[in-house]
């Protein structure tokens, strides 16, 4: 059976956060403000989303950005904008930790 390129499938993008400080309603509604933006300005992301981890064994980790994006490539590329940038100078105002796992 023939497989596509590594990098020609889709890549499931999933941070953890464990957080400083319980997030506000002015800090979920600009989470989802930049979800908006990074879903407008690039067609690479194909689902992004914040979604509350309710598991038992969160170990703390209380935040969850799920995304999926086009390739490896398209993650890359998305790490390196302003808007990420942004996204991240903005969570560092909340975020103690993270944990990524792509696949």
């Amino acid at each position: 059976m023939d497989r596509p390129p590594a990098d020609a499938a889709p890549v499931r993008h999933v941070c953890l956060f464990k957080l400083k400080r319980p997030l506000t309603e002015a800090d979920r509604a600009e989470l989802e403000r930049y979800t908006a933006e990074l879903r407008a300005a690039d067609p690479a992301i194909l689902e992004y989303r914040f979604v509350d981890n309710g598991a038992r064994k969160s170990q703390g980790y209380t935040l969850v950005l799920d995304s999926v994006f086009a390739s490896r490539t398209a993650i890359a590329a998305y790490v390196r904008t302003p808007l990420h940038d942004a996204l991240a100078a903005f969570m560092d105002g909340f975020v103690a930790d993270t944990v990524v796992a792509d696949y």
